[in-house]
């Protein structure tokens, strides 16, 4: 730990050395975007000591840190960016990921996510950022707390672009929770032709289609699996849900088995286990 500490202080001081700021800055954003968050916080650090840094820079830093566990001096430095007021549109679209990620990992709404989201997409428009303002309107979409601000906002999107996959998987998602089970198959299976590689599309497929359709159902919990869906105890579950419904009582206890022993505190497949030993003793006692 202590070896890599001094590689990427020794790396960042000579490529502070070395590169043009604006050079560096790049090159500490893009270790951003590849997710090599320390790297690029110890370079983008680096340019900030030495007064080099831009607002844009600023902004990824703070990203960076948020990355890393930082938060407190992350929201800091984005409040830091915010007064210098420069690059102000890439401050607080970086800042609305951050604050949206937040939010929708505490199941809330509104508050600081919404509010970056709006304001980047503002100056987006402003802006003519076409890139920036259909994901700062993902955004929006997915913390605003209203079911149809929420839809015309996907479907605004979609309207520009209709294979962004994160509007028809965010729009596909408000559907389920709709229960507009059809509407959701059709948007999750667009999303599925998008990227192919998605496991929690073929996931939320999965759950959209259980009730009508067992045997695809399973199959897409099944994709998920294969394709390193991260929720590896829901998809199990999803197939012993699946299984339990077409009657397969012991492939069914298999997998709520197997669901468990990965999350132990996973309620459903207790659950599901506690019905078919309940259904068993029943049986034999009749």
């Amino acid at each position: 730990m202590l070896l890599m500490k001094w590689i990427l202080d020794l790396s960042s001081r000579v490529a502070v050395c070395v590169l043009p700021a604006h050079k560096a800055e790049w090159y500490g954003i893009q270790f951003h975007r590849r997710e090599h968050y320390a790297i690029g916080a110890s370079l983008l650090a680096r340019l900030l000591h030495h007064n080099r840094l831009g607002g844009a820079g600023l902004a990824y830093l703070a990203s960076s840190l948020w990355k890393l566990g930082d938060q407190a001096r992350a929201e800091r430095l984005f409040d830091e960016a915010e007064r210098w007021g420069e690059d102000l549109l890439w401050v607080y679209y970086v800042r609305s990921c951050r604050e949206t990620e937040r939010a929708l990992a505490r199941g809330e709404t509104g508050g600081k996510a919404a509010h970056y989201s709006r304001a980047t997409y503002e100056l987006a428009c402003r802006e003519h950022n076409e890139g920036v303002l259909q994901e700062s309107l993902i955004g929006l979409a997915a913390c605003t707390g209203d079911s149809q601000e929420a839809e015309a906002l996907y479907r605004q999107v979609l309207s520009r672009e209709p294979h962004y996959f994160e509007a028809l998987y965010g729009l596909g998602l408000l559907k389920a929770r709709q229960e507009s089970w059809d509407e959701a198959v059709m948007l999750f299976r667009q999303a599925a032709e998008v990227n192919k590689q998605d496991a929690k599309v073929q996931y939320e497929l999965g759950n959209a289609l259980c009730g009508s359709e067992w045997d695809a159902a399973e199959q897409h919990f099944r994709k998920a699996l294969r394709q390193g869906f991260k929720n590896r105890p829901r998809a199990l579950y999803g197939i012993a849900y699946c299984a339990f419904h077409r009657g397969e009582r012991a492939k069914a206890a298999d997998y709520a088995s197997q669901a468990l022993k990965c999350r132990p505190e996973y309620d459903l497949p207790r659950l599901l286990l506690e019905e078919l030993q309940e259904t068993s003793e029943g049986t034999k006692s009749s």
